[in-house]
């Protein structure tokens, strides 16, 4: 395909998550990007989501695993809410990554 996009490199650099855009939560909290917005809205702690609108896209992305993600609607098909649940989305993104590596 003659316009297909390969990567967020020069001209498509803008549509990556870490393209640098003011973006705002439901808690009104700016953030410098996307992934930055992302990466704190995991969690719906206040003093949470401030502390990670502070830090570059970057940084936000690498100490993702630190957010402790909200489940509050209780899913477990989709998810684990208090230990119990399917987890059925966790299951098929790391098929899917299995997939990828071959």
């Amino acid at each position: 395909m003659p316009n297909e996009i390969r990567g967020f490199f020069v001209k498509y650099r803008f549509l990556s998550n870490f393209w640098p855009a003011k973006v705002y939560d439901d808690m009104m909290i700016e953030y410098e990007s996307v992934e930055t917005a992302y990466q704190a809205c995991k969690s719906l702690n206040f003093d949470v989501r401030l502390g990670i609108s502070k830090l570059t896209a970057a940084m936000a992305k690498k100490n993702s695993k630190a957010v402790e993600v909200e489940n509050t609607w209780g899913d477990t098909f989709w998810g684990i809410c208090d230990n119990k649940g399917k987890n059925i989305l966790g299951i098929i993104l790391m098929e899917v990554r299995d997939s990828l590596k071959k």
